[in-house]
């Protein structure tokens, strides 16, 4: 049975002072008089009182609503639980003014719809410290609450560790120590939640976003430690907020990010090991940021400029004929970015563990030649050049090499770029066009016999006399040409593979040291032409489908030939789960193989011409 405090009271435990004006009601302990229910004392209660928790009765299992002006305090934070047995908020507070401080607040339900809660704050001018909040699917979740104090609190192993939504504004949340382990957030910031002040917590999330502001205005976010986070600072279609002098390592994609965001002004920021990213956002303030000791140079709106040497990263957003020359940088999120920016140089830098290098966003008629570009293991990467939605980039005699399995250089519906003379050292994918990418031009690189190309989705790209292609892949992609390359993957894999792919000319190639030489998957009106096809096993070429509407030309098939070459294949029917596939043995010819193997000069790209017509022809036809 439930009592109200007795006045003569000699349990010691009850002789702490009330912390507030009204009365003491306590929970817990041994004393008489005194609640053994923590929500039977608030509804006791009245505005202005304190309601005092004993650790003695500890766990406390309650789901409690505070809807009074009252303090609610623990004896301490390690030993008095507040503990919600899996099922709903932990702790609600419908009243402004409140106080929680003192409580580990554990184990709320997991309802995404009712944003289930450890404490969630529906009220305003609360304060909420000094507690461990851990185990909630929200940690402390915020709806249309303004100026509330969340301060000095460690908030862990939630699924987000604090929430403000639903315009939530001119709350402080400071000094907090959070560590969130979900592909969620440590703090996020949503829907018009304006003007918080977000400073001196520090912050960890390994596997998801440590800071995420979505939509949402003027926020300050000063003097926070965000470290090993998979993404640090995200500001996404956010303005007008300062982030400054905080301090960002090792997060694995960004230190900070800026995604459709304006006015924001990023200043006396120090990275460690990661850096800022740009995405679709003008017109911020961007000073005074330190990379790895050494500057981060960004540039908006200049031309007709050199950047200044010794950079730890560089950024250009709307510039025009810059110059990036004898840089060298290391460990940042990316070490070059230039967005919208046409008509620049980037040349003779070192740039090597980023986890991009180069990045070019709508950047076009920009030069990138004689760089070294190197990238090591990072389980979030980015490709080391990556071009999306550029036109007319050259890029030339740069060095290429890596540890992780990810394309060196990625062409993302991207037009006209000339990519030659370039060496690609390492054993994993040299370079991916795709997306709708047309009219590139691969011409007279140098591969490892691993390093491959790949052509997905695009049209009337040209892969031209490269020497030491670790194969070339093409799929869903139309009117490509292939030709003059020598091809080999050391028996690892296919020389030559094409599915769901149309129209495309593979010709006087040599391609040898395979395991199988050409592949066609679903793929017609190709022509397989005058290649040299030379220790690739004992299945040389095959087929799935179109038997007959390909073109098998003249091809040298190991040795000499008399008689037409028959390629095996299939004509495959697909059918629904649970339903085998209709697989019928079908047949093709080369109808004229060659006698021998044909002359073909790949060249030397040491010592050829620069910058080659791709439809200039080389080498010599069997006579």
């Amino acid at each position: 049975m439930n009592v109200i405090p007795s006045t003569g009271i000699t349990d010691v435990k009850q002789s702490i002072p009330p912390t507030s004006n009204g009365d003491t009601l306590y929970v817990g302990g041994d004393g008489t008089g005194n609640y053994t229910k923590i929500q039977n004392a608030i509804d006791n209660a009245s505005d202005g009182d304190t309601v005092f928790v004993y650790d003695d009765s500890s766990q406390y299992y309650e789901n409690i609503i505070i809807n009074k002006s009252i303090q609610l305090l623990g004896e301490s934070k390690e030993t008095t639980v507040i503990n919600g047995n899996e099922s709903g908020d932990v702790v609600t507070i419908s009243s402004d003014h409140a106080t929680i401080s003192g409580f580990t607040i554990e184990d709320s339900g997991d309802d995404y719809s009712n944003h289930d809660a450890g404490i969630k704050l529906l009220s305003n001018g609360n304060t909420i410290t000094d507690t461990y909040i851990t185990h909630n699917r929200e940690g402390v979740y915020l709806s249309s609450s303004n100026s509330n104090n969340i301060s000095n609190n460690s908030i862990n192993y939630n699924r987000n560790a604090i929430r403000l939504h639903d315009a939530s504004t001119h709350n402080r949340i400071s000094g907090n120590a959070i560590i969130t382990w979900s592909s969620s957030f440590g703090v996020y910031i949503e829907n018009s939640s304006d003007n918080n002040m977000i400073f001196q917590n520090t912050i960890t999330n390994p596997d998801g976003w440590a800071l995420y502001i979505l939509e949402s205005q003027g926020n300050n976010i000063s003097d926070n430690t965000v470290m090993k986070s998979e993404y640090g600072i995200s500001m996404v279609y956010s303005n007008d907020s300062i982030i400054s002098n905080n301090f960002l390592k090792q997060n694995e994609y960004s230190g900070i990010s800026l995604t459709g965001s304006r006015g924001n002004v990023i200043s006396q920021n120090t990275f460690e090991f990661d850096g800022l990213f740009i995405w679709n956002s003008y017109h911020n303030a961007v000073s005074d940021n330190t990379v790895n000791g050494k500057p981060l140079i960004y540039f908006e709106d200049e031309s007709d400029m050199i950047a200044p040497g010794n950079a730890g990263q560089i950024i250009l957003v709307n510039c025009n004929n810059i110059l990036i020359e004898n840089q060298d940088i290391k460990d940042t999120s990316v070490g070059i970015e230039l967005w919208y920016s046409d008509n620049c140089e980037i040349s003779r830098n070192i740039l090597t563990h980023n986890k991009g290098n180069i990045y070019l966003r709508n950047a076009n008629y920009t030069r990138i030649n004689q760089n070294t570009l190197i990238s090591n293991e990072s389980y979030i990467f980015r490709h080391s050049l990556e071009l999306r939605e550029c036109v007319g980039n050259s890029i030339t005699q740069n060095d290429f090499s890596s540890t992780v399995e990810y394309p060196r250089l990625f062409i993302y519906n991207s037009h006209y770029n000339n990519i030659s003379g370039n060496t690609f050292s390492d054993e994993f994918n040299g370079v991916s066009i795709c997306h709708h990418s047309h009219d590139n031009n691969i011409i007279e690189n140098i591969f490892s016999s691993k390093s491959s190309v790949t052509i997905s989705i695009s049209r009337n790209n040209h892969v031209i006399r490269n020497i030491n292609v670790g194969g070339i892949s093409i799929y869903a992609s139309d009117s490509n040409t292939v030709t003059e390359n020598s091809i080999s993957t050391d028996h690892m894999g296919l020389g030559v593979s094409l599915e769901d792919s149309h129209q495309n000319t593979i010709s006087r190639n040599d391609i040898g040291n395979c395991d199988g030489a050409i592949s066609l998957v679903d793929s017609k009106s190709n022509v397989i032409s005058k290649n040299n096809i030379i220790a690739c096993g004992t299945n040389l070429a095959w087929f799935s489908n179109f038997p007959l509407l390909n073109h098998w030309s003249r091809n040298y098939w190991d040795r000499p030939l008399l008689g037409p070459k028959l390629i095996l294949g299939e004509i495959r029917i697909h059918r629904d789960w649970p339903y085998a596939d209709i697989v019928i043995p079908w047949f093709d010819f080369d109808w004229r193989p060659a006698l021998k193997p044909y002359d073909i000069d790949v060249g030397n790209i040491t010592t050829v011409e620069r910058n080659v017509n791709c439809h200039e022809g080389v080498g010599g036809y069997v006579k």
